[in-house]
């Protein structure tokens, strides 16, 4: 498997799929992803935390560490390590665990340590309290960068929050072109429109002006209006699918347990619509 640096460098966009444990990421691996994203609210809501910055890293490297016990290095795995994890120490102990464990990249938002996390897709102008300083997400790249010079693994993604947050397009940009100055690997940008019409005008003059990051998206709340070859031309060479998986499951699981617990029979009322035991048992591993 090429290493992603040079995966990114290709002519068509990364797909990366929702996946925060080992069931789901083999899945993931056998239908053809080549990437996984193991995302904080996703992995919040499996362990039933608020999506508040409860969950810590270490949380995190235990999601890690069995994906990778289970595919080996197969796979490429994507992180969503919120805005650090606290502190400036605790962004370097992070990474040292994520380079460790053999993740690929990692991003950090630019939310305030300290504060409780309001989900971005909930967020709004009245929210622009939480992003972080740019001194002090400025330190938490370096500190990461620095850890990653010294493992030589594990890629610094910066996830903005500035457009969710309601801060206009050229402020945006503005942004990204100091952040490129300490050398990111990855610049996501964050986007709960369904129409990204502003995402394109914050890639397009990024990339008139500058352009050496390469970009990412969370399609989340847009997807469905846009093809993924669109968002490539644009400058965004990943594209994260961040929590389809559970959404999904969440929809049949509480008319699941409703339907068992109301069934006359013992048990019996779902079996023509899910998987048997054997078909489980017999699955690719």
């Amino acid at each position: 498997m090429k290493n992603l640096r040079e995966r990114i460098l290709e002519h068509k966009p990364l797909v990366v799929l929702p996946a925060v444990d080992a069931f789901c990421a083999k899945e993931a691996y056998n239908a053809g992803a080549e990437a996984i994203w193991i995302g904080s609210f996703e992995l919040s809501t499996r362990l039933g935390i608020e999506d508040s910055y409860i969950l810590g890293a270490t949380d995190m490297f235990y999601s890690i560490f069995n994906i990778r016990k289970s595919l080996g290095d197969k796979i490429h795995i994507i992180v969503d390590a919120d805005n650090g994890y606290g502190g400036l120490k605790s962004v370097e102990n992070a990474f040292r665990g994520f380079n460790i464990l053999g993740v690929d990249l990692a991003f950090i938002e630019n939310k305030k340590t300290g504060i409780d996390k309001v989900n971005s897709l909930e967020s709004s102008v009245e929210y622009k309290n939480q992003l972080e300083s740019f001194d002090k997400l400025k330190r938490k790249l370096q500190i990461a960068k620095e850890v990653q010079k010294q493992f030589n693994k594990t890629m610094v993604g910066i996830r903005i929050e500035n457009l969710v947050m309601g801060q206009n397009i050229k402020k945006v940009v503005n942004l990204i072109l100091e952040i490129e100055k300490y050398e990111p690997d990855i610049i996501l940008i964050h986007e709960k429109l369904s129409n990204p019409n502003r995402l394109f005008e914050v890639a397009d003059a990024y990339n008139k002006i500058s352009g050496s990051i390469p970009l990412a998206a969370v399609t989340t709340t847009y997807g469905r209006n846009v093809s993924k070859e669109d968002l490539f031309q644009h400058g965004f060479k990943i594209l994260i699918y961040p929590n389809h998986h559970i959404r999904r499951e969440y929809s049949y699981s509480k008319n699941d347990y409703y339907t068992l617990l109301n069934d006359k029979t013992a048990g019996g009322a779902l079996d023509d619509l899910i998987s048997s035991p054997l078909e489980l048992l017999k699955r690719k591993k």
